[in-house]
């Protein structure tokens, strides 16, 4: 559940720095840094801001899980594509390396790092893992998943 009040603190995507009152950001003019909000005489406009941009960081914190999780889906996903497609019908594979390589070789080609044939093998073992897409949980990130594999 996401809050709608209060600060943010620990919902704020680490990789975000988050711009509320009271904040430092370097001015790109003049290379020093300045307090995001400061100098608002008015506290209405200071309160407005301060809800404002509450809205828009459990807006992004809302976009950034819902993200996360929609890749975790995927992940989990290709991972069963891979198995069935090793395994088809047979209890082992009897090609799953030759798969996986030619598999990252197109797909790092086509769509980046991150399918290189390392992350196919955990993508593998994660639909292994979690053979049911209903036990996969929504409030963990593909990092927590590769930990647990």
């Amino acid at each position: 559940m996401i809050p709608t009040t209060g600060r943010l603190g620990a919902f704020a995507c680490a990789n975000r720095k988050r711009l509320v009152p009271g904040n430092l950001v370097r001015s790109e003019e003049t290379g020093m840094n300045k307090e995001i909000g400061s100098g608002q005489a008015n506290p209405a406009v200071e309160s407005a801001y301060r809800n404002i941009a509450e809205i828009l960081e459990v807006a992004r914190t809302s976009a950034y899980r819902a993200v996360n999780f929609a890749m975790v889906q995927a992940y989990w996903q290709i991972g069963r594509v891979i198995v069935e497609e090793e395994q088809r019908g047979k209890k082992r594979a009897d090609y799953g390396k030759a798969l996986i390589s030619e598999l990252a070789r197109r797909l790092t080609e086509d769509y980046g790092q991150g399918f290189i044939k390392r992350n196919l093998w955990y993508m593998r073992d994660f639909y292994l893992s979690f053979p049911k897409m209903n036990a996969v949980r929504s409030e963990l990130t593909w990092t927590h998943y590769r930990r647990l594999l």
